[in-house]
Order: C-alpha cells, then sequence, then structure tokens
C-alpha cells in the first residue's frame, strides 16, 4: 500500500542525490577553470611588453634560433619565444616550417623599434627560395615572436618599453 511517507522518502532521497551531484559538478568545474588559469600561465620567465606580460621560451643559441616556433602547432596569446642576440645584430627570419602566423617585434636597448604584424605561414610546399624574408632596419638585441593579433589586441606600438629583467643574457 502507498502511503505518504514510503513515497515521500524515496523522493527526498532523489533530490539529495540531485542536490549533491550538483555541488560536486560545480567543485570540479571551478577545479578544471582553475588549472586552464594556470595552463595560460606557464612556469616560463616572462617579459613585459608595455605591462603586458608574455610568457616566453627562450632562443639564444644558433640551432635555437634556426628552430624558433617551426613545427608548432599554436600558442597561448601571451606566450611567445624570446631570441636573444650576443650583440647588436640584423637577423634574418623567414617561416619555416611555421604552421600559424605571428606577429614580431625587434627590440633595442628595451624598447620596440619595428613591428611587423600577421606574418603569414608559408604554403606546406613553398620552396625554400621562395620563403619571404623577415630583417629589422637596425640591429637588435631581442626579437619577440607572438601570436598573430597580440600587437593589434593589446596596441602595441613602436617606441613601447619592454621590461626584460626575467631573461637579461
Amino acid at each position: 500500500m502507498y502511503t505518504a511517507k514510503n513515497i515521500l522518502l524515496p523522493l527526498a532521497a532523489v533530490a539529495l542525490f540531485i542536490i549533491l551531484v550538483g555541488i560536486l559538478t560545480s567543485n570540479l568545474q571551478q577545479t578544471a577553470r582553475h588549472f586552464r588559469i594556470r595552463k595560460l600561465t606557464p612556469d616560463k620567465p616572462k617579459v613585459l611588453v608595455r605591462d603586458i606580460p608574455v610568457y616566453v621560451d627562450i632562443a639564444k643559441t644558433p640551432r635555437e634560433w634556426s628552430l624558433g616556433l617551426s613545427g608548432r602547432e599554436s600558442m597561448n596569446m601571451n606566450e611567445g619565444m624570446l631570441f636573444i642576440f650576443d650583440k647588436k645584430e640584423r637577423p634574418r627570419f623567414w617561416m619555416k616550417d611555421m604552421l600559424f602566423p605571428i606577429d614580431i617585434i625587434w627590440i633595442v636597448d628595451g624598447a620596440i623599434i619595428q613591428i611587423e604584424q600577421n606574418v603569414k605561414h608559408p604554403e606546406k610546399d613553398t620552396p625554400l627560395n621562395e620563403l619571404e624574408i623577415y630583417q629589422p632596419f637596425v640591429p637588435v638585441e631581442y626579437v619577440l615572436e607572438v601570436n598573430a593579433g597580440f600587437v593589434k589586441k593589446y596596441q602595441i606600438a613602436v617606441r613601447d618599453p619592454v621590461d626584460l629583467t626575467e631573461v637579461k643574457k
């Protein structure tokens, strides 16, 4: 025989179960959000372009300069690669084996002196002799490669300061 007690007790148990599942799901979502945020600020050195942090991989040997970002599929918006040179020079860059477009920021004496925006990656089978070469107008100490659109998003401009304290030579 069905009574109010026989019906209400299972309904209360189901309601309690649904509430507990909701609480656990909410906590899991918060934890996942925490890890996603943490992933966006990796444990890498950072440079400040004006006041915008960019977490960088560093290239300071000829082999590292040659490889650059080639072969990578993507980067987070506030990540990049910083090329460090022993002395001021006019390095030549190309997009060999690049899979995504970038902005190139040329730096000397702690300031931006030139910017190349939205440098496209080449078609897969582009011959080496047909790859475009990018080079600063004057000798530089550093080159920062970031995702295409970074310069526009943050309105970065020539003469903006770049704080390289964490990555000095």
